[in-house]
């Protein structure tokens, strides 16, 4: 298909649809996202996302009045209900259109559970202030983690600003932005090596000094290195869980005891001794 620019058609937005093959030919919302941001403007994502919510807003009126009215449902709750809307509209014109002709034919997919979650989910969100500068960008987004922090909770990291900041100014493009990677595989690298100093590092192996290594590469904004290793990333990944939880079992094991101590308990054990057999506290005291 071509490059997409500017406005997006009714008659645009279901060739699109029909190039994706919802159903047909893929049900990977991956896959349609990164075709569409290697093809389309934001202006065209975002008409193409107001016709999917259009149409998925008409199809839910329809479905709902033939719901009430015969006395069905669909049987699938409210987020499968959505689900299975846009499941309708993914699938093409002539089946969205048919769908608006005669309810029943969503009612009946939906009893059946024959959709699939979910064809919107491919649609990318775009920026939402690609104007500002990266500067601005990370003010920002530095202002509203302070705002939207827990009082419990550590500040947000450069590096984790560094990201929020790239999803401002670029949206779901920053998906293919080497330097969000970047940001975010210092991220997990500083916790990955706060890990290997702590006094159980020598229980995971070599697995923590190469995963490690691994996330060095990317975090010089060169994602494609993690390609070459990405396998034996994720199997030593998995065996990094598996140990993280074998050390909380035994740690939480040996708190028990510790925990088991009820405080409460035993004051009012005292206190009611007290209370009920004539003693002071003071005077014991």
């Amino acid at each position: 298909m071509n490059k997409r620019t500017g406005k997006c058609t009714v008659e645009m937005f279901w060739a699109e649809v029909a190039h994706f093959g919802w159903g047909t030919k893929t049900t990977d919302c991956d896959a349609i996202k990164r075709d569409i941001l290697e093809r389309w403007d934001d202006e065209f994502t975002e008409g193409f996302r107001e016709h999917c919510d259009a149409f998925e807003h008409a199809l839910y009126e329809k479905v709902e009045r033939y719901e009430r009215a015969n006395d069905v449902s669909c049987e699938c709750g409210d987020d499968g209900f959505g689900d299975l809307l846009s499941h309708m509209v993914g699938l093409g014109k002539e089946y969205f259109e048919a769908c608006m002709a005669d309810p029943s034919i969503v009612v009946e997919r939906g009893q059946r559970s024959d959709y699939v979650e979910k064809f919107s989910y491919g649609i990318p969100y775009t920026a939402e202030a690609p104007e500002e500068t990266l500067e601005e960008a990370m003010a920002q987004a530095r202002a509203r983690a302070e705002r939207c922090r827990h009082p419990d909770e550590e500040e947000a990291t450069e590096d984790e600003i560094l990201m929020r900041a790239y999803s401002r100014l670029l949206g779901d493009r920053a998906e293919v932005e080497p330097r969000y990677y970047g940001a975010w595989a210092r991220v997990n690298a500083r916790e990955l090596e706060a890990l290997m100093d702590s006094e159980w590092g020598d229980q995971f192996g070599g697995d923590l000094v190469m995963v490690v290594s691994a996330f060095a590469d990317v975090a010089k904004n060169e994602p494609e290195h993690m390609l070459k290793v990405s396998k034996k990333v994720h199997e030593a990944l998995d065996r990094i869980e598996e140990k993280r939880h074998e050390i909380i079992a035994a740690e939480e094991a040996r708190l028990k005891k510790l925990r088991s101590l009820s405080h409460a308990s035993c004051e009012n054990l005292v206190g009611d001794i007290e209370k009920n057999f004539g003693g002071d506290r003071e005077e014991a005291c």
